[in-house]
């Protein structure tokens, strides 16, 4: 019975993370569909960037727009990763929350996604073909094209 009672325990005591959002630009995206992991750079030192912001898009230190949308199941992704929370007093504007992965090694990000969104307002084209290529290479992933975030 201690099996049982402790196994529940850990059950009831899972972090519900919930859905989380990394947003980057087309090229980024395109090393993703290569390597399969989102590497740390050297703006981001030590820390991959999450939101729950859904409608965040192009925020922060970055001066290009960020047309893809990754949602992520973020219960997963805290199971395997620490995310800690974050909040940036320094940033122009609104404050936004950011959820941190704390790490120097890329993180293996594709079993975590859990759908791919594409902002294709002004690179529709470019964004069709980009849609194609990650269907070929992981036809189990679920590609949207977007013409906002919502």
């Amino acid at each position: 019975m201690k099996l049982i009672d402790t196994l529940n325990s850990l059950i009831r005591e899972a972090k519900q993370v919930g859905p989380l959002y990394h947003f980057m630009p087309y090229w980024r995206f395109k090393e993703l569909l290569d390597s399969k992991f989102i590497l740390v750079d050297k703006l981001h030192r030590g820390y991959i960037s999450f939101t729950r912001n859904s409608k965040l898009g192009n925020v922060g230190y970055y001066k290009e727009e960020h047309f893809i949308r990754l949602k992520l199941d973020g219960t997963k992704l805290s199971n395997k990763y620490k995310i800690k929370p974050f909040l940036d007093k320094n940033l122009p504007g609104k404050k936004e929350a950011e959820e941190r992965v704390v790490t120097n090694k890329p993180v293996s990000i594709l079993p975590y996604i859990m759908q791919i969104d594409i902002l294709g307002k002004e690179f529709k084209v470019r964004m069709t073909q980009l849609q194609q290529l990650g269907q070929e290479r992981y036809p189990k992933l679920k590609f949207n094209i977007v013409m906002k975030w919502r």
